[in-house]
Protein backbone atom coordinates (compact mmCIF):
# COMPACT_ATOMS: atom_id res chain seq x y z
CA UNK A 1 0.00 0.00 0.00
CA UNK A 2 1.29 3.45 -1.24
CA UNK A 3 0.18 6.65 0.30
CA UNK A 4 0.99 10.17 0.82
CA UNK A 5 2.33 10.88 4.70
CA UNK A 6 0.20 13.62 4.74
CA UNK A 7 -2.78 12.27 3.66
CA UNK A 8 -1.79 9.19 6.40
CA UNK A 9 -1.21 11.34 9.34
CA UNK A 10 -4.42 13.29 8.65
CA UNK A 11 -6.23 10.00 8.17
CA UNK A 12 -5.27 8.85 11.97
CA UNK A 13 -5.93 11.86 13.40
CA UNK A 14 -9.30 12.12 12.40
CA UNK A 15 -9.93 8.44 14.04
CA UNK A 16 -7.89 9.22 16.87
CA UNK A 17 -10.47 10.27 19.42
CA UNK A 18 -12.96 7.13 18.77
CA UNK A 19 -9.02 4.52 19.69
CA UNK A 20 -9.29 3.30 22.82
CA UNK A 21 -6.96 4.16 25.89
CA UNK A 22 -5.52 1.59 27.30
CA UNK A 23 -7.78 -0.60 26.12
CA UNK A 24 -8.39 -4.43 28.10
CA UNK A 25 -8.57 -5.41 24.47
CA UNK A 26 -5.70 -4.56 22.94
CA UNK A 27 -6.03 -4.23 19.42
CA UNK A 28 -8.68 -1.34 20.43
CA UNK A 29 -5.72 0.46 20.81
CA UNK A 30 -4.99 0.25 16.74
CA UNK A 31 -6.14 1.37 13.52
CA UNK A 32 -7.52 -1.16 11.31
CA UNK A 33 -7.09 -0.86 7.43
CA UNK A 34 -9.51 -3.16 5.35
CA UNK A 35 -11.26 -3.17 2.36
CA UNK A 36 -10.37 0.35 1.48
CA UNK A 37 -11.36 2.06 5.13
CA UNK A 38 -10.07 2.71 7.96
CA UNK A 39 -11.68 1.96 11.05
CA UNK A 40 -10.89 3.00 14.44
CA UNK A 41 -13.48 1.63 17.75
CA UNK A 42 -13.65 1.99 22.03
CA UNK A 43 -16.83 0.02 21.76
CA UNK A 44 -19.17 2.97 22.02
CA UNK A 45 -18.17 4.37 19.02
CA UNK A 46 -16.89 3.31 15.72
CA UNK A 47 -15.41 5.07 13.05
CA UNK A 48 -15.14 4.11 9.34
CA UNK A 49 -13.52 6.43 6.77
CA UNK A 50 -12.80 5.61 3.24
CA UNK A 51 -8.97 5.53 2.06
CA UNK A 52 -9.22 4.12 -1.41
CA UNK A 53 -5.14 3.22 -1.23
CA UNK A 54 -5.80 0.61 1.39
CA UNK A 55 -4.88 -2.42 -0.39
CA UNK A 56 -4.10 -5.00 2.56
CA UNK A 57 -5.21 -6.05 5.73
CA UNK A 58 -3.58 -4.68 8.66
CA UNK A 59 -3.45 -2.52 12.31
CA UNK A 60 -1.92 0.28 12.70
CA UNK A 61 -0.86 0.73 16.40
CA UNK A 62 -1.69 4.82 16.89
CA UNK A 63 0.70 5.50 19.33
CA UNK A 64 3.42 4.33 17.98
CA UNK A 65 3.04 5.26 13.98
CA UNK A 66 2.39 8.56 15.32
CA UNK A 67 5.13 9.28 17.02
CA UNK A 68 7.09 7.95 14.12
CA UNK A 69 5.38 10.07 11.47
CA UNK A 70 5.48 13.57 13.08
CA UNK A 71 9.28 13.24 11.88
CA UNK A 72 8.52 12.26 8.30
CA UNK A 73 7.98 15.09 5.39
CA UNK A 74 4.43 14.90 4.49
CA UNK A 75 4.92 15.02 0.85
CA UNK A 76 7.38 11.77 0.80
CA UNK A 77 5.23 8.35 -0.59
CA UNK A 78 4.58 6.21 2.36
CA UNK A 79 4.94 2.66 1.59
CA UNK A 80 3.06 0.08 4.25
CA UNK A 81 3.17 -3.86 4.06
CA UNK A 82 2.23 -6.45 6.55
CA UNK A 83 3.00 -9.79 7.43
CA UNK A 84 1.54 -11.90 10.82
CA UNK A 85 2.91 -9.95 14.08
CA UNK A 86 4.04 -7.03 11.49
CA UNK A 87 4.10 -3.65 10.45
CA UNK A 88 6.55 -2.50 8.32
CA UNK A 89 6.66 1.46 6.92
CA UNK A 90 9.34 2.98 4.47
CA UNK A 91 9.75 6.48 2.91
CA UNK A 92 12.44 8.10 0.93
CA UNK A 93 14.71 8.92 3.91
CA UNK A 94 13.91 5.78 6.40
CA UNK A 95 11.69 3.14 7.71
CA UNK A 96 9.99 1.81 11.00
CA UNK A 97 8.38 -1.47 12.20
CA UNK A 98 6.21 -2.26 14.67
CA UNK A 99 5.01 -5.18 16.51
CA UNK A 100 0.82 -5.73 16.12
CA UNK A 101 -1.98 -8.12 17.04
CA UNK A 102 -3.73 -10.20 15.11
CA UNK A 103 -6.28 -7.89 13.24
CA UNK A 104 -8.75 -10.84 13.80
CA UNK A 105 -9.01 -9.70 16.91
CA UNK A 106 -10.93 -6.51 16.07
CA UNK A 107 -14.32 -5.97 15.96
CA UNK A 108 -16.38 -6.41 12.82
CA UNK A 109 -18.30 -3.53 11.35
CA UNK A 110 -21.62 -4.32 12.45
CA UNK A 111 -24.36 -4.48 9.46
CA UNK A 112 -26.49 -1.54 10.23
CA UNK A 113 -30.31 -1.46 9.57
CA UNK A 114 -31.74 1.71 9.56
CA UNK A 115 -35.58 2.04 11.30
CA UNK A 116 -35.55 5.61 10.48
CA UNK A 117 -33.13 8.21 8.83
CA UNK A 118 -33.29 11.45 7.90
CA UNK A 119 -30.86 14.66 6.86
CA UNK A 120 -29.78 16.59 10.09
CA UNK A 121 -27.96 20.31 10.38
CA UNK A 122 -25.04 19.26 12.45
CA UNK A 123 -24.40 22.86 12.96
CA UNK A 124 -27.25 23.32 15.17
CA UNK A 125 -27.00 19.51 16.45
CA UNK A 126 -23.26 18.86 17.56
CA UNK A 127 -22.57 22.14 19.14
CA UNK A 128 -26.04 21.75 21.09
CA UNK A 129 -24.94 18.43 22.15
CA UNK A 130 -21.58 19.98 23.65
CA UNK A 131 -23.13 23.09 25.33
CA UNK A 132 -25.56 20.37 27.48
CA UNK A 133 -23.24 17.68 27.65
CA UNK A 134 -20.86 19.54 30.76
CA UNK A 135 -24.79 19.03 32.48
CA UNK A 136 -24.30 15.52 32.73
CA UNK A 137 -23.29 12.95 35.61
CA UNK A 138 -19.39 12.18 35.58
CA UNK A 139 -20.10 8.98 37.85
CA UNK A 140 -20.14 6.38 35.17
CA UNK A 141 -21.99 4.23 38.01
CA UNK A 142 -25.35 6.21 36.77
CA UNK A 143 -24.79 5.48 33.03
CA UNK A 144 -28.43 7.20 31.67
CA UNK A 145 -27.21 10.37 34.08
CA UNK A 146 -23.64 10.22 32.39
CA UNK A 147 -25.11 10.46 28.64
CA UNK A 148 -26.78 13.33 26.56
CA UNK A 149 -30.11 12.40 26.01
CA UNK A 150 -31.43 13.22 22.15
CA UNK A 151 -35.21 13.29 21.69
CA UNK A 152 -35.30 12.98 17.54
CA UNK A 153 -38.77 14.21 15.92
CA UNK A 154 -40.21 17.51 15.30
CA UNK A 155 -38.66 19.13 17.15
CA UNK A 156 -35.51 17.59 18.05
CA UNK A 157 -34.33 18.41 21.16
CA UNK A 158 -31.55 17.84 23.37
CA UNK A 159 -30.80 17.39 27.21
CA UNK A 160 -28.81 17.10 29.71
CA UNK A 161 -28.45 16.38 34.14
CA UNK A 162 -27.08 14.67 36.70
CA UNK A 163 -29.98 14.97 39.32
CA UNK A 164 -29.07 18.54 40.99
CA UNK A 165 -29.14 20.76 37.76
CA UNK A 166 -30.00 20.25 33.85
CA UNK A 167 -29.82 21.20 30.16
CA UNK A 168 -32.23 21.63 27.46
CA UNK A 169 -32.33 22.85 24.02
CA UNK A 170 -34.86 22.98 21.41
CA UNK A 171 -33.61 23.06 18.04
CA UNK A 172 -35.35 24.27 14.81
CA UNK A 173 -34.55 20.85 13.29
CA UNK A 174 -37.10 17.69 12.32
CA UNK A 175 -36.41 13.84 12.50
CA UNK A 176 -38.79 11.66 10.53
CA UNK A 177 -39.59 9.48 13.63
CA UNK A 178 -39.77 9.77 17.31
CA UNK A 179 -37.05 8.45 19.29
CA UNK A 180 -35.34 9.34 22.65
CA UNK A 181 -31.74 7.70 22.66
CA UNK A 182 -28.86 8.66 24.78
CA UNK A 183 -25.62 9.25 23.75
CA UNK A 184 -22.60 8.30 25.84
CA UNK A 185 -20.42 11.52 26.70
CA UNK A 186 -17.29 10.03 24.84
CA UNK A 187 -19.52 10.04 21.99
CA UNK A 188 -20.35 13.37 22.13
CA UNK A 189 -17.02 14.36 21.84
CA UNK A 190 -16.04 12.30 19.14
CA UNK A 191 -19.14 13.40 16.77
CA UNK A 192 -17.54 17.02 17.93
CA UNK A 193 -13.94 15.96 16.28
CA UNK A 194 -15.54 14.66 13.20
CA UNK A 195 -18.32 17.61 12.80
CA UNK A 196 -14.68 19.75 12.91
CA UNK A 197 -12.29 17.36 11.20
CA UNK A 198 -14.30 16.44 8.00
CA UNK A 199 -14.69 18.52 4.84
CA UNK A 200 -17.30 20.89 4.27
CA UNK A 201 -18.74 20.43 0.57
CA UNK A 202 -20.09 24.08 -0.28
CA UNK A 203 -23.75 23.89 -2.51
CA UNK A 204 -23.03 23.89 -6.25
CA UNK A 205 -23.81 27.85 -6.46
CA UNK A 206 -21.91 30.81 -7.71
CA UNK A 207 -21.52 33.04 -5.27
CA UNK A 208 -19.13 33.14 -2.56
CA UNK A 209 -20.97 34.09 0.54
CA UNK A 210 -24.01 31.83 -0.09
CA UNK A 211 -21.07 29.07 -0.34
CA UNK A 212 -18.92 30.19 3.07
CA UNK A 213 -22.62 30.50 4.76
CA UNK A 214 -23.73 26.73 3.34
CA UNK A 215 -24.67 24.55 6.53
CA UNK A 216 -22.94 21.47 7.19
CA UNK A 217 -25.79 18.12 7.49
CA UNK A 218 -24.94 14.31 8.11
CA UNK A 219 -27.32 11.65 7.47
CA UNK A 220 -28.64 10.48 10.73
CA UNK A 221 -29.96 6.84 11.05
CA UNK A 222 -31.53 4.75 13.60
CA UNK A 223 -31.43 1.28 14.01
CA UNK A 224 -33.08 -0.15 17.51
CA UNK A 225 -30.09 -2.95 18.34
CA UNK A 226 -27.33 -0.94 17.11
CA UNK A 227 -27.37 2.98 17.60
CA UNK A 228 -26.92 5.72 15.30
CA UNK A 229 -25.59 6.21 12.27
CA UNK A 230 -24.02 9.47 11.36
CA UNK A 231 -22.67 9.55 7.92
CA UNK A 232 -20.73 12.61 7.32
CA UNK A 233 -19.50 13.92 4.15
CA UNK A 234 -16.46 12.08 2.07
CA UNK A 235 -16.99 8.48 3.14
CA UNK A 236 -16.71 8.97 7.09
CA UNK A 237 -19.49 7.33 9.24
CA UNK A 238 -19.71 7.15 12.99
CA UNK A 239 -21.88 4.43 14.80
CA UNK A 240 -22.81 5.65 18.19
CA UNK A 241 -23.47 2.01 20.41
CA UNK A 242 -26.16 3.84 22.76
CA UNK A 243 -26.68 3.60 26.86
CA UNK A 244 -29.43 1.19 27.64
CA UNK A 245 -31.94 2.88 29.56
CA UNK A 246 -35.01 5.41 29.77
CA UNK A 247 -34.02 9.03 30.50
CA UNK A 248 -35.44 10.27 33.55
CA UNK A 249 -39.16 11.87 34.11
CA UNK A 250 -37.69 15.83 34.48
CA UNK A 251 -37.38 15.23 30.52
CA UNK A 252 -40.94 15.07 30.00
Amino acid sequence: MDIQVARFRQTLELLKPAVARDPKIKSLGSVLLKDGKAIATNLETMVITAVPEVDLTTLVPLKEVNEVLKFTPGLELLTIKSKPGKLSLAWADGSASFPVEDSGSFPDVPEFTPETEGSLNIDALIPALVRVLPYAATDSTRPVLAGVTLILGDPVEVAAGDGYRMADQVLPLAFPKHNIVIIPSSSVAVLKHLWEKTPRTPPPVEALVPALLAKKFAMVAFDGKLGLRFEFDKGTTAIVHLVDGQPPDWLK
